[in-house]
């Protein structure tokens, strides 16, 4: 074969496999690559700028390609960002583990995550500071990356290199290759992007220079000065074979350039400008056109340093991920007039601590203290930065050595950070009111700051009755209360004031015999497998924190329960041992600690499910312990998992809401067979209100439910309507295409949009059969799917138009938005109707927000629905349709359940109402043949009151023959009559059939 046609073949090869990969990577709209500073105890930190929650994936790669999935690590694993809000770890905490070699990647279903992260590029240049230095590089991608390496001295000129300039990358591939000595820089050319860098160790610490992109051309580039001991040096690479001039000046206080100096560098070439010691403020760069210049501040103390990379682009909207409370911050507005500067405090739940609106003119240093109280600490928060009136260049220095510093990252416009509230804080531990360890029933107190006169205490999720509260130094309480009567161990207490809650404090419950003086921390996960458009996939998992649960401590030889605890929103505890205990098992319980909501195993005597780790000697104790679950009891923990994440999103946008508790009843022997529940035959996945209860598919050999997240919150959705809505959904099987029965249209269809808004996913995914080989799928951003109908009675329509109401993405026919606390307000107020369908909450949606009557009307009705907001009734095609006393009405079609055998269609029944002041009424149904079975035209009446009550019905007349109501007096009020189609026998046989008719209403 000819050389030529080998490589037309490898490039069609690998265009396929870029498809391919493409293709299945479609929906991770955030990826982070963390190559270097996570070695040592230093946090990685993502900051979510949007108003979703974010779920996040950590994967550690070794420097192969390959993933460690020993049972040491925690590989990959994924956590969870509140809106607005950050998570940051050490990376041995993210992975539970020590890492070694190699790199992590972060990615997310979910844009507009921000961090630390390495930059890829496919043309990019390192500036080598220190001769001899490693150069390492990251293919981050899916698919294989070759590329060149070129080394210039600080003249321009190319240097050869003996060992060749060619590397050859394999998927997620990290190698390291040697400098030359004379080398000042290297161009990086990759087939696709990849992150690079000049690596080396000084006394053990990694130092790194990261790669700066050729292609970003700009006129100023700037780097802030912080103060600090030794030297500081300018080292800027042209990347251009054309030599560029630059100017290189100072900018203080003021926008004045102090000291400016001209360069010249050569093409490919570099040069070094060492600065006085004392020299504070911005160092700016400018060139008369714009160029690509890769360029660093260089720290040097002797025994450490640090790389300050220069910043091509101010920024009006702008993060920094991490921050401490000795910070400061380096601005810098490179234009004349003047910027006012938002800058903002915010903590890892996205709350607001702290805001101050700053003028910039030229070069300013902001402390961090200055947005602090107090005594207050900034540890754990993150600083957003938004421009008013220009653009700003910006860094952050952490402490006082100016070493360690952090550039921010863009984040889009649209980010608006939470209002600032006063986050009510514990200033110390809860205490003893006399000294001793704390037991139930003891009194305990502690200072805390930005409470009122509504402040509570919850301890487990319940309020504290025994509060006392007394005034302290300004802006600060005293609150006292007595221990419940508790098991002991640890329990989190938080004060809630003005409607917002404090952070939890973790309190010691002391045994009676006072045994429990010694900590272990832990942490415990459970393994999740995705559910693809493949279906269930076992061989695609990911470790997921066991977040809020019952944590137990026993002995083992006794079997004695020895302390209680309860996990993190991270899956992180701590429990309370015996220092000299020798058999110990902690286990983690399919139930929460704060409330009474868990999972069961109804074929195994309501048992809890447990994951636990046996056999734990004080002695030996390493730290932490881990509890992870790789077997299908993890199922049990993800369906917990749900719930706590749909209380949590519904919370969110809805303060007020409080979680409730019920029981779920799960077994891999829950089958769709009804029957017997001890024996698994629970028929369905079903959540019930009136009994407290669920029921969850586990049997594989047909269905199971339990990594099937968009189940779970779709039939969770059905018991939120019907405790904080009204839900009148006679139910049944409902398929794409059906024009069902209003009432289950809009039940269906606004659970489909719950479960898709909790999960912040348009796809709907049940995996269904052997093994969960096939998979039920749809998509609520798609309006008008093939096959489907459109209107009231259309589930489709009913989701669309809630998917568009909510979602982000304006596409043509989204005329107006609304965020779910808006939509939720519209829900709950349906509680007020009766034969809930869509225009109802149609309704309620404008009455709230009668500017967006208009839009509502024309997406309402791009759905084939007549709503018309200012009429009475306001859906010209009503459901009930309307009857009035005197009249007749004949049926405008065939009544027909025959030729579907279903019950829940619009046309298995006709429902018609009327309203009276009072007195008798009569009834009648002249049924004639229809187009079905002219032996199968069994027609039956009923009669509602308007809450769905039946009142009374007549079903004696056979095939062909009249019912009739008479003889009753009637209340005042709203009534509905129903024309049925079907019935059930005495066998319990549903019987179905079709047939026309005329309906008489009279007075009698």
């Amino acid at each position: 074969m000819a050389s030529g046609q080998f490589g037309l073949i490898v490039r069609v090869v690998r265009t396929l496999l870029i498809i391919l990969v493409f293709a299945q990577a479609a929906r991770a709209q955030s990826t982070l690559n963390f190559v270097h500073g996570f070695e040592d105890k230093s946090p990685i930190a993502i900051v979510n700028t949007t108003s979703n929650f974010a779920d996040v994936q950590f994967t550690f790669y070794q420097p192969d390609g390959s993933m460690p999935g020993t049972t040491a690590l925690l590989n990959p694993v994924s956590y969870r960002i509140s809106p607005k809000g950050r998570l940051s770890m050490p990376a041995a905490e993210i992975f539970g583990g020590k890492l070694q070699t190699g790199w992590i990647q972060a990615t997310s279903f979910v844009s507009g995550l921000a961090g630390q992260a390495a930059d890829t590029f496919s043309e990019q240049v390192i500036p080598l500071l220190i001769q001899g230095t490693k150069i390492q590089i990251t293919n981050p991608g899916e698919i294989p990356s070759d590329g060149f390496l070129t080394f210039y001295d600080i003249a321009g000129r190319e240097i050869r290199v003996l060992s060749g300039n060619r590397f050859v990358m394999n998927a997620h591939e990290q190698i390291e290759m040697l400098s030359p000595l004379q080398a000042t820089s290297v161009r990086v050319s990759s087939e696709f992007p990849v992150s690079a860098g000049s690596f080396l160790s000084i006394d053990g610490k990694p130092w790194y220079v990261q790669g700066q992109s050729t292609n970003n051309l700009s006129i100023t580039r700037t780097v802030a000065i912080s103060q600090s001991k030794g030297s500081r040096t300018l080292f800027l690479s042209n990347p251009a074979t054309n030599p560029v001039t630059i100017l290189v000046s100072l900018v203080g206080n003021s926008s004045a350039l102090v000291a400016p100096k001209t360069f010249e560098i050569p093409g490919n070439g570099s040069i070094r400008i060492w600065l006085a010691p004392n020299t504070t403020g911005f160092i700016r760069v400018d060139s008369t056109v714009p160029v690509a210049l890769s360029g660093v501040l260089e720290l040097n103390t002797g025994s450490s340093i640090s790389a300050v990379p220069l910043q091509a682009a101010s920024m009006d909207q702008m993060v920094f991920s991490q921050t401490s409370t000795s910070a400061r911050l380096s601005l810098l507005n490179p234009v004349a007039q003047v910027a006012k500067a938002e800058i903002t405090l915010s903590n890892a739940n996205g709350q607001t601590i702290r805001q101050k609106v700053q003028d910039v003119t030229g070069s300013q240093t902001i402390s961090l203290r200055d947005l602090l109280a107090s005594g207050e600490n900034a540890e754990g928060n993150f600083i957003t930065v938004r421009v008013d009136g220009g653009r700003l260049y910006a860094s952050e220095a952490l402490d006082n050595s100016g070493l360690s510093y952090r550039t921010p990252q863009s984040i889009p416009n649209a980010f608006v950070p939470n209002s600032a509230v006063n986050i009510p804080t514990w200033l110390e531990a809860l205490r003893r009111s006399t000294p001793g360890d704390i037991h139930a029933g003891d009194q305990v107190e502690a200072r805390v700051r930005n409470v009122g006169e509504d402040v509570a205490v919850f301890c487990l999720g319940r309020q504290i009755d025994t509060l006392e509260i007394r005034s302290d130094a300004p802006g600060t309480a005293v609150l006292r209360f007595v221990m419940p009567q508790i098991e002991p161990g640890f329990v989190n207490c938080r004060i809630r004031s003005g409607g917002v809650e404090s952070q939890s404090a973790r309190v010691r419950v002391m045994d009676a015999a006072g045994t429990l003086t010694a900590t272990l921390p832990g942490e415990a996960f459970y393994q999740k497998p995705e559910v693809t458009d493949a279906g269930l996939e076992l061989d695609r998992t990911t470790l997921r924190p066991i977040r809020n649960v019952r944590i137990e401590v026993l002995d083992t030889v006794s079997g004695k329960l020895l302390s209680v605890s309860e996990s993190d929103d991270n899956g992180r505890f701590l429990v309370a041992v015996p220092p000299d205990a020798t058999n110990l098992s902690i286990q983690a319980v399919s139930r929460l600690r704060s409330l009474d909501l868990k999972v069961e195993d109804n074929t195994n005597a309501n048992q809890l499910y447990v994951i636990s780790l046996a056999h734990v000697d004080m002695r030996e104790a390493t730290e932490p312990v881990s509890i992870v679950d790789r077997t299908r009891t993890s199922g049990a923990f993800n369906i917990l998992e749900q719930i706590q994440r749909a209380n949590e999103f519904v919370h969110q946008a809805v303060p007020q809401f409080a979680a409730f508790p019920f029981t779920i009843f799960w077994s891999e022997k829950n089958q769709k067979i009804a029957g017997n529940v001890k024996d698994g035959f629970v028929g369905t996945t079903a959540f019930s209100l009136a009994s407290g209860t669920a029921y969850v598919l586990g049997d594989r050999n047909t269905d199971s439910d339990e990594f099937d997240d968009s189940v779970l919150l779709h039939e969770y959705g059905h018991m939120l309507a019907a405790k904080f809505s009204r839900d009148d959904s006679p139910g049944g099987i409902h398929h794409l295409g059906d024009k069902l029965d209003p009432r289950v249209a809009w039940s269906e269809g606004w659970a489909n949009f719950f479960s898709g808004a909790v999960r912040n996913d348009s796809i709907y995914r049940d995996s269904q059969g052997p093994g969960g080989s096939t998979v039920l799928r749809f998509d609520l951003e798609e309006n008008y799917p093939a096959g489907s109908s459109i209107g009231s009675g259309s589930e489709t329509s009913v989701q669309a138009l809630l998917w568009d109401f909510l979602d982000e993405k304006n596409e043509p026919g989204d005329y107006t938005q609304f965020d779910f606390s808006a939509i939720w307000r519209a829900f709950s107020e349906l509680s007020v109707n009766r034969w809930v369908y869509l225009p109802y909450f149609l309704d309620h949606l404008e009455e709230d927000n009668p500017m967006a009557g208009d839009p509502i009307q024309r997406m309402a009705q791009a759905q084939g629905i007549e709503y018309q907001p200012d009429a009475i009734p306001s859906d010209a095609n009503p459901f009930p349709s309307y009857i009035a006393i005197g009249s007749s009405q004949i049926g405008e079609s065939e009544v027909d359940s025959l030729t579907t055998k279903r019950t829940n269609l619009a046309r298995s029944s006709h429902f018609y109402a009327f309203t009276t002041s009072g007195g008798p009424v009569s009834i009648q149904l002249n049924v004639s043949p229809g187009s079905g079975n002219p032996n199968a035209n069994d027609l039956d009446l009923y009669l509602f009151d308007s809450n769905g009550k039946l009142i009374s019905k007549s079903y004696s007349g056979n095939s062909g023959q009249s019912e009739s109501i008479s003889g009753l007096q009637l209340p005042a009020g709203a009534y509905v009559i129903e024309v049925r189609s079907y019935f059930t026998n005495r066998g319990g046989v549903t019987v179905y059939n079709s047939g026309k008719y005329t309906l008489s209403l009279n007075r009698q």
